[in-house]
């Protein structure tokens, strides 16, 4: 971890002084890259609300067993990726998206103290993931200095083997795309930036963990140690020697 040492400023991973209120986190990762464990572990989960669509796949199923509400998801293999798309399709028709953004901003206000600390857990296969949100989150009150992203970099060997454990796995060929399409994003945003990146868009930091379990020390069972890089902070430029180390992550990723 000796070559990381010069980007390891906290055990944590904290944004903007830890504020409790008036932060946006986009938490990008392909499918399988153990984004919940970085965020129960790494970040300051108990201040943020998270949005998570796979969430709420999981509570359709749990309510179409114990009701028969919606028999197209009764029976459904979630080992199965034809089974994973359908369900996908159902969350998508039901609106999902739209209908957890206004419950998770129901009970704030354009105070920034006020204004609750969200994650969006996304894959980032695109910028539209953050375009889709962000005019929305700025009429709020959110500031462009408050966003931020955490992209959970992890060896796609290890992504597949994660994924054969989760209860809801995808297709190799599936997994492989997105984490192909979130690394050309973020090679795009911190190598290129754009209007996605900068004072009009994305002002907060960007963080990149290195999720390999290498990365990760424990010590009797406790982590103790973790490797990630600080790309941005908060209202500044591109940390371009940064962006030289997330680059090797990038290409030792099919290793």
């Amino acid at each position: 971890m000796l070559t990381f040492q010069k980007y390891l400023e906290e055990r944590l991973i904290i944004v903007n002084g830890g504020k409790r209120y008036g932060q946006i986190i986009w938490m990008a990762g392909g499918a399988g890259s153990g984004k919940g464990f970085v965020q129960k572990h790494f970040l300051e989960g108990d201040k943020f609300k998270t949005r998570d669509v796979d969430e709420y796949k999981r509570l359709f199923l749990k309510l179409n067993s114990l009701t028969g509400k919606y028999p197209e998801l009764a029976n459904l293999n979630l080992k199965n990726p034809d089974d994973v798309s359908t369900l996908h399709a159902f969350v998508k028709r039901m609106g999902v998206k739209d209908k957890s953004f206004d419950l998770l901003f129901s009970s704030g206000d354009k105070k920034s103290e006020t204004l609750p600390n969200v994650i969006f857990d996304v894959t980032l296969k695109g910028v539209e993931d953050i375009y889709e949100v962000m005019p929305r989150l700025i009429e709020l009150g959110y500031k462009h200095e408050d966003f931020h992203i955490v992209w959970v970099l992890t060896p796609v060997k290890q992504a597949l083997a994660n994924n054969a454990k989760r209860e809801r796995s995808v297709s190799p060929e599936i997994l492989q795309g997105t984490h192909d399409l979130v690394a050309k994003t973020m090679e795009v945003l911190i190598s290129h930036p754009s209007e996605v990146v900068g004072p009009n868009g994305v002002d907060g930091s960007i963080f990149v963990v290195n999720g390999n379990p290498s990365a990760t020390k424990f010590t009797k069972g406790t982590i103790t140690d973790f490797e990630y890089i600080k790309v941005k902070s908060s209202g500044k430029a591109i940390d371009k020697d940064a962006v030289a180390k997330v680059k090797e992550l990038i290409n030792k990723r099919h290793d």
